[in-house]
């Protein structure tokens, strides 16, 4: 009997080769690739490890508890019901206790006693009389009222309005203590002779009175006189004041000044003769030295002028008073 050697069995038949497995623990070792048995590839889904959510912070915590805070604006309409229905029962007594906080402030910013005006100060008074300002209706007014319903700025546009006097009015309401209201006084600068009586003037050309009499010594006066078939003229203004005031400054002191709407500024010499210079005051060097040359003239001849013009110091006018006429 033939003996078969163990290589020659194992290489006889495919179906052997392909049934025969390896013993655990051994690679195959086969170079062919047709030789090779393919293998089934399963796929497997991917485990991603879930990490958990940071923890809220405190204040987040709170912050849902606040009755107007927005909802988040990428939420389902679902999401959105689900969470006003949950915050329905906590939203009602924090707008109701909302309330009550807020109605009991202005209560007491109403009707407590610390809350109200109980005095007023001035500060800044002059000339004026504080007694007169006391007795204005809306400083009256101010008396119990709320601190916070004061307006400080009508206030001071009715004091200004009132009394022309005042230049300027600052009134501060502060949350304790007087009202104060600050008042900056117009300076006079001369006495205006005006158709209602002696009232002051200062530098911008308001007219202002002080009292029932004025002390005005020490302060230029001025008559304006108004021209011929017109109506009583206007205070002078801003400029021509300043044009006054230094015609005043080169005029022996205490002369009475004058101004003409026609012929300008001009003077009362002791007689009352009124002395009119034109409305500048570049020639008044010359004007002034022909006044003094012919002022005696005038008395040496006996005349009696109603009025002097010398706005053209070259050819004065004298122009004498007759019956009827006494002014120019």
């Amino acid at each position: 009997m033939a003996s078969v050697s163990p290589s020659a069995t194992s290489l006889s038949s495919p179906k052997t080769r392909s049934s025969s497995t390896p013993r655990p623990g051994r690679a195959i070792q086969n170079s062919d690739p047709d030789q090779i048995a393919p293998r089934r590839v399963i796929p497997r889904p991917l485990e991603i490890a879930r990490v958990p959510p940071a923890p809220r912070p405190r204040w987040k915590r709170w912050r849902r508890l606040w009755p107007f805070r927005r909802a988040p604006e990428r939420a389902s309409p679902w999401a959105q019901h689900r969470a006003q229905a949950e915050a329905m029962p906590r939203r009602s007594w924090l707008v109701s206790a909302w309330v009550v906080v807020t109605t009991a402030a202005l209560g007491l910013l109403l009707f407590h006693p610390a809350f109200r005006v109980d005095a007023v100060r001035f500060e800044g008074v002059q000339r004026l009389s504080e007694e007169q300002l006391r007795t204005f209706a809306p400083i009256q007014q101010l008396q119990g009222q709320p601190r916070f319903a004061v307006d400080p700025e009508p206030l001071a546009q009715a004091l200004r309005e009132a009394f022309p006097g005042i230049r300027a009015a600052q009134v501060t309401v502060p949350w304790q203590g007087p009202v104060r209201i600050t008042l900056v006084e117009r300076e006079p600068a001369l006495v205006w002779e005006s158709p209602q009586g002696e009232v002051w003037l200062d530098r911008e050309g308001v007219a202002f009175a002080l009292g029932d009499e004025i002390q005005a010594e020490g302060y230029p006066r001025l008559a304006v006189l108004p021209a011929e078939g017109q109506p009583w003229p206007e205070p002078p203004s801003a400029a021509e004041i300043q044009h006054l005031l230094a015609l005043y400054a080169r005029l022996p002191q205490g002369t009475k000044l004058v101004y003409h709407p026609l012929r300008g500024y001009g003077w009362y010499t002791r007689e009352g003769w009124p002395v009119f210079i034109g409305h500048q005051l570049q020639d008044f060097e010359r004007q002034w030295a022909v006044y003094r040359r012919l002022y005696p003239l005038l008395g040496q001849q006996g005349w009696t002028p109603a009025w002097i013009d010398l706005s053209d110091w070259q050819h004065p006018i004298v122009h004498l008073a007759k019956e009827g006429i006494a002014s120019p």
